[in-house]
């Protein structure tokens, strides 16, 4: 028998790596931002009690949170791109769900009862946050150690940037209370 080496081929370059996971992070942290800021949304137009309105805005927290660990594993065995487009996948899913909700049903036939609902769509959303430990092992395996805080640093830095962009939009386009406060 005679031993034969495998070749491993690369698509890619580490900036385009970098620039993919760092895109992907974003997207993914809006979907998670879209629950905080239309939870104020909810509260009024369904009569929610402050608990309730900490579960929905918790979440999309908490699945993020619990689908770090198991979503980085698998970039370690089958790279980063499968996870990373499942874990969009899903949290554009609860994006698309809340705003055909909120379309469909907004404002008076949001009802406590569609609250299930929004929990749900507030699951899938929270994959986003997931992206976030799926893109640490796919920037890290790109970079070497001496470019490893650079890349990281702009990955994490960029990807953040998007709840506050969406809480600074929602302030930017509320009415003035006119309150002189």
């Amino acid at each position: 028998m005679s031993k034969t080496k495998a070749t491993l081929h690369v698509r890619s370059h580490p900036l385009e790596a970098l620039v993919a996971a760092t895109v992907g992070f974003f997207v993914g942290f809006a979907a998670v931002a879209l629950f905080n800021v239309t939870a104020k949304t909810f509260k009024e137009a369904m009569g929610l009690d402050p608990v309730q309105v900490g579960l929905l805005v918790a979440m999309p927290n908490l699945s993020g949170s619990l689908l770090r660990i198991p979503f980085s594993a698998w970039v370690d065995t089958d790279g980063g791109r499968r996870p990373m487009l499942t874990l969009l996948g899903l949290a554009l899913l609860g994006m698309l769900g809340l705003i055909a909700l909120l379309l469909a049903y907004y404002p008076d036939g949001l009802t406590a009862g569609l609250y299930p609902v929004l929990l749900f769509l507030g699951f899938l959303s929270g994959c986003g946050i997931a992206t976030f430990s799926v893109g640490i092992s796919f920037v890290s395996y790109w970079f070497p150690q001496n470019r490893q805080g650079w890349a990281l640093g702009t990955y994490a830095g960029v990807g953040n940037l998007a709840p506050g962009l969406f809480t600074f939009t929602q302030v930017a386009t509320q009415p003035s209370s006119g309150s002189g406060d």
